[in-house]
């Protein structure tokens, strides 16, 4: 239901920063959602992902599994149209959760939740297996919230990626919301 509303709140976001937002299609029907280019004829991919608020996402396992299948998922979608990753590849999440944010992915990145310096959660099962490997394909994480200023995560595994990306969407975090 919120899924096409959060992929024009986001296509919005972009033609903001003076970027061309295309939507992005191809015969298997596995694809981003977006083909974003610059003026200059940079481009990237971009995935939309949306999370609800249900009961399944109140519990540190539900909510880790969730976000390892939606970069999973991702990744076979960027897959499908840049294959060889030579282009950036950028995973948006639009949030309708308050506890999904980027502390929460930094927490699984990190392999744990820590409350004042103390193990609340061990992660590390999450970030085995696919995760690990489907991680290197996104070059930018990024959280674009009904309440506030975006968030990004960088990927530093391609720094080229991570710097045309840190230009393009510059004037991101100052978009009111």
């Amino acid at each position: 239901m919120h899924e096409k509303q959060d992929e024009e709140t986001v296509a919005g976001l972009l033609q903001s920063c003076r970027l061309q937002v295309d939507r992005c299609e191809n015969a298997s029907g596995k694809a981003p959602d977006f083909r974003v280019s610059a003026p200059g004829g940079e481009l990237f991919f971009c995935e939309v992902k949306s999370t609800r608020a249900t009961a399944q996402w109140s519990a540190y396992s539900t909510i880790f599994s969730n976000i390892t299948g939606d970069v999973h998922d991702a990744v076979k979608q960027f897959s499908a149209v840049n294959s060889l990753h030579l282009v950036p590849n950028v995973l948006v999440w639009v949030p309708h959760v308050p506890w999904f944010n980027r502390s929460t992915f930094i927490d699984l990145v990190g392999g744990g939740v820590f409350v004042e310096d103390t193990p609340h959660a061990d992660l590390r099962k999450y970030r085995q297996g696919r995760f690990d490997g489907d991680f290197r394909h996104i070059d930018l994480f990024l959280w674009v919230y009904h309440w506030g200023a975006p968030d990004m995560v960088f990927n530093a595994a391609n720094l080229d990626h991570a710097r045309k990306l840190a230009r393009l969407l510059a004037d991101l975090r100052s978009q009111p919301r």
